[in-house]
C-alpha cells in the first residue's frame, strides 16, 4: 500500500512538472485537477505495469478520478473542460467560422469546440447551440450544460441562443439560412445521417458544413465504419453540390456549391 502511494504520488509530480509549462489554465487549481485526475486513470487501470493494486483501490481510485473529473468543477472554475478535438481540429474550426454570422452546432457537451466558435465568428454573429442535455440527478438539471454555458459565456463576442432539443426536433420548424454547420451530435450512422438531411439544406451557397469524427487518420481510433464516415461517404462525396475542401485529422470541410437554401430538401422530399 505505501509503495503504491509513494509511487502514485511520484508519478503525480513527474507529470505536473512535465505538462506545467504547457498548461495556460485560468487558475492553478485547474492544472492541479487535471493532472491529479490522469494520475488517477494510471491508477485504475489494471493492465498499468507501473501499479499493482487491489481491486478494491481501483475501485477508490475511479471514484476519486469521477470527481475530479466532473462538470461542476468546471462551472466552478477549478478545472477546464477536456476537449473532444484535437489541437489541429480546434484550429480549423476556429479558421473556418472566422467573420461567418449565422453557425449552428450541433452535439455541444462541455462546450470547448462551442467556445472557438464564438470567439471566431463575425461580431454581429448568432450561434444556435443544439443539445437536449437530458437532466441528471437533479430534476431539470444537466451539470455539463452548466459547465458549457460557463466556458461559453467567458467568450464575449457575438450572441448565443441556447437550444435544448435533439437535433431533428428543433429542425421541424427551422427557417434560418445558415453559412455554418458544425455536426458533432449523435455518431451512429441514423443519427448522423438524419443530421445531415434535417440540416445541410439550410445551409447557403458558399457555406460551410464541418463533419467531426468523418475521416480515419493516423493516430486515430475511428475507421471507415464509423457513422460520420459512412455518411461522408455516402451522402456527401457523390453530390455534385457539396465540394470537400479540406480534412484535418477526423474533421471534414464541405463547401456548398450551387442552389438555393432547401433545395436539397425538396430533391430529397420528391
Amino acid at each position: 500500500m505505501e509503495s503504491c502511494v509513494l509511487v502514485a504520488t511520484q508519478t503525480f509530480g513527474m507529470v505536473l512538472r512535465k505538462r506545467q509549462r504547457r498548461l495556460r489554465w485560468s487558475t492553478p487549481f485547474a492544472a492541479l485537477g487535471l493532472e491529479y485526475s490522469r494520475v488517477c486513470m494510471d491508477l485504475r487501470n489494471p493492465t498499468n505495469s507501473r501499479f499493482r493494486l487491489s481491486r478494491g483501490l481501483r475501485e477508490a481510485a475511479s471514484r476519486v478520478q469521477r470527481l475530479t473529473t466532473h462538470p461542476l468543477l468546471i462551472w466552478a472554475g477549478l478545472r477546464s473542460p477536456r476537449p473532444q478535438h484535437t489541437r489541429r481540429e480546434g484550429l480549423a474550426l476556429s479558421r473556418y467560422a472566422r467573420g461567418r454570422r449565422r453557425l449552428v452546432e450541433i452535439g455541444v457537451a462541455a462546450g470547448c469546440s462551442a467556445a472557438l466558435l464564438r470567439g471566431a465568428m463575425a461580431e454581429d454573429g448568432v450561434l444556435w447551440l443544439i443539445d437536449p442535455y437530458p437532466p441528471g440527478r437533479i430534476p431539470g438539471v444537466n451539470t455539463t450544460e452548466l459547465a458549457a454555458r460557463r466556458v461559453v459565456g467567458r467568450v464575449r463576442n457575438g450572441e448565443v441562443v441556447w437550444e435544448r432539443f435533439r437535433s431533428h426536433v428543433r429542425a421541424l420548424d427551422w427557417q434560418q439560412p445558415l453559412d455554418f454547420l458544425f455536426i458533432d451530435g449523435d455518431h451512429t450512422y441514423e443519427g448522423c445521417s438524419r443530421d445531415w438531411r434535417d440540416w445541410s439544406p439550410h445551409v447557403e451557397p458558399g457555406g460551410l458544413v464541418l463533419l467531426h469524427d468523418a475521416v480515419p487518420f493516423p493516430g486515430g481510433w475511428l475507421d471507415d465504419s464509423w457513422g460520420p464516415a459512412r455518411v461522408l461517404e455516402e451522402f456527401v462525396v457523390p453530390d455534385p453540390e457539396w465540394l470537400l475542401i479540406d480534412t484535418v485529422d477526423s474533421l471534414a470541410v464541405l463547401q456548398r456549391q450551387g442552389g438555393d437554401v432547401g433545395s436539397s430538401a425538396r430533391a430529397g422530399a420528391s
